[in-house]
């Protein structure tokens, strides 16, 4: 089929049978020429004009529509019609002679030509009408592809500016951890209850961002609440005594009789639960939050304090931590201030107490540093303009997984206690080994990069499926891979490799550094603050807590080393019992 006859078939007339078709434009071609023969019977006898010009618009118009068969079929007709109605002899066919030959060519040549023309022009019209469609189209698709772009750019500079803003808040955690820290330090060398609620209102309140501050503590008979010293409830307060009785309605008084910490969190709170004392307050400087909480040293009640802020939204998860622990140390360095004459032994526990909540705080702001720094590299890597997007998801979970592990540590600040008492708190469920090892690869990988260390990880043989907190384990070993990377130099090596042992998974974290003697390995797992002054080879701070949780899982920690030649520390985890070992085990307690 032609260019010209798809183009008139795609115009309106539908092909359904190709033979039939051919035969219907053939067809119209006669009628056409039919037509331009009456027409020129007609006129030409009136006008005088030259017969062939009907004939030539009737070839012309049907090679234009119905393509070069039927042309030709009218351009023969035409010149049969010619040859029979106007040329001499008239009213016969004679096509002998040579100039009639010539002039009935020449007509038909002529006619073609014009209906070529004609049906090339359609044809070209059509296609740069299709041209025009298709390019219109893809403009739409461009523009569709441009808006996408413009919308994964738009993702792209969102999901880098929380990054960079949970890194903001992950440094700011850090840098209050290091402050509160200082801050124990100063209450446990504090010596009188007026010097233990000076060190709280003076160096407390900025670490916590608070704008005011109360304390007080329990009278011998246990009846009233002393004031030993306050900052900016000057005017907040118009007639409030210095010593009131427990049973009053204030906020401080309620959490030292209940023994629970009271959250105001507005003027309104305040006034709907302590309406007796409401007009006693002068609301127009009155904080936006408030908390009470009681000052409990090993379940002795020694007195309460009031912490206020001027932020509606400083209740959130990580200012109630560092408000609450700093509460704790303030009890047990209040209370050793308290009972500072008392039995020399008592004291001494109140002193282990309180540097017990500073090595805390070491712990922490310690271990924040790490996904500290898959933040960081994580936020820069996603600015990357030429980063792949396939990547960008992977990026994305290792920063929630930092991020998951922040919030893990802050919320050890809350169990301060249960550390001491060597009661961690594990969420037991099943974990693949594989799983732990990849994540630790995935967050150590930048650090050997930059530090130019080779970090090898060596999967098990068979995939171990273990019985422990996941959380935990994964702490365990940042401790431990943060200590080999520390203090191995560029171009050593440190590996990570897992395999079965026995009915437990063992772990081995191997570094070249400098190694450890025999003395300092039975002093590793020691409390930080018992380590030789400006001695911190393979000694960090995270080991203490590492080797607490290992033994709560049931698990064991220790050491081989050679002094020159490098560490290689190993920990236990028990595996999940297997599906026979669990159908025995069952089996057995149906049986008793």
């Amino acid at each position: 089929m032609t260019r010209e006859t798809a183009n008139s078939t795609k115009q309106g007339a539908p092909m359904t049978n190709g033979s039939s078709e051919n035969a219907k434009r053939l067809v119209i071609a006669a009628g056409l020429t039919i037509a331009a023969l009456g027409g020129t019977l007609v006129i030409q006898p009136l006008l005088g004009s030259e017969p062939s010009l009907l004939f030539v618009a009737a070839v012309a118009v049907s090679t234009r529509f119905g393509g070069r068969s039927a042309g030709l079929l009218s351009g023969a007709l035409s010149i049969l019609a010619l040859d029979y109605f106007f040329v001499p002899p008239l009213g016969s066919i004679d096509l002998s002679h040579p100039t009639q030959l010539m002039h009935l060519a020449v007509f038909l040549f002529i006619a073609l030509l014009i209906g070529e023309s004609t049906a090339a022009l359609r044809g070209a019209r059509f296609v740069a009408e299709e041209n025009a469609e298709r390019l219109e189209q893809l403009n739409v698709e461009l523009e569709r592809q441009m808006e996408e772009i413009r919308e994964l750019d738009e993702d792209l500079h969102r999901a880098n500016s929380e990054l960079i803003a949970a890194r903001d808040v992950a440094q700011q955690v850090a840098e209050r951890a290091t402050k509160l820290q200082a801050v124990t330090s100063a209450l446990s060398a504090a010596q009188t209850a007026s010097e233990v609620a000076g060190v709280l209102l003076d160096r407390g309140l900025p670490v916590l961002q608070a704008t005011r501050g109360l304390v007080t503590g329990l009278s011998a008979d246990g009846r009233f609440l002393e004031e030993y010293d306050r900052r900016g409830f000057a005017r907040l307060f118009k007639d409030r005594p210095p010593r009131v009785p427990l049973s009053d309605p204030y906020p401080v008084c309620l959490a030292a009789r209940t023994r629970k910490v009271v959250w105001l969190r507005s003027p309104d709170d305040y006034k709907h639960r302590f309406p007796e004392i409401a007009d006693s307050i002068d609301f127009d400087v009155a904080p936006a939050t408030l908390v009470a909480i009681p000052l409990i040293h090993r379940d002795e009640l020694v007195g309460a304090i009031g912490v206020s802020f001027g932020d509606l939204g400083a209740v959130g998860a990580a200012d109630q931590a560092f408000t609450l622990l700093l509460a704790q140390a303030t009890a047990d360095a209040l209370h050793r201030a308290r009972s500072f004459d008392a039995e020399r032994e008592q004291r001494h526990e109140a002193e282990l107490t309180a540097r017990a909540r500073e090595e805390v705080l070491g712990v922490v702001a310690h271990d924040l540093r790490n996904p500290i720094h898959l933040l960081g590299s994580t936020a820069e890597l996603l600015a990357d303009p030429e980063l792949d997007p396939k990547e960008r998801p992977d990026l994305r979970d290792a920063a929630k997984r930092a991020v998951r592990q922040m919030d893990r540590l802050i919320g050890d600040l809350l169990d301060t206690v249960r550390l001491q008492a060597g009661q961690l708190s594990l969420e037991i469920r099943d974990v693949k080994t594989t799983r732990l090892l990849n994540q630790a690869e995935e967050t150590f990988r930048q650090m050997a990069v930059e530090k130019g260390v080779q970090f090898d990880v060596n999967l098990p043989a068979e995939e171990l499926m273990l019985r422990a907190d996941e959380d935990r384990a994964t702490q365990v070993l940042g401790n431990l891979l943060g200590n080999a990377f520390k203090f191995t130099p560029a171009g050593g090596r440190v590996r990570l490799t897992a395999c079965r042992s026995g009915r437990d998974a063992e772990f081995r974290v191997s570094d070249t550094g400098p190694g450890l003697t025999q003395e300092q390995i039975g002093q590793l797992f020691e409390r930080y603050w018992q380590g030789r002054p400006g001695d911190r080879r393979g000694v960090g701070l995270g080991l203490t807590i590492a080797r607490g949780i290992v033994e709560t899982h049931g698990g064991r920690v220790w050491v081989d080393s050679t002094p020159g030649k490098g560490s290689t520390f190993c920990f236990t985890l028990p595996l999940a019992p297997s599906p026979s070992t669990a159908t025995k085990g069952a089996a057995t307690a149906d049986a008793r």
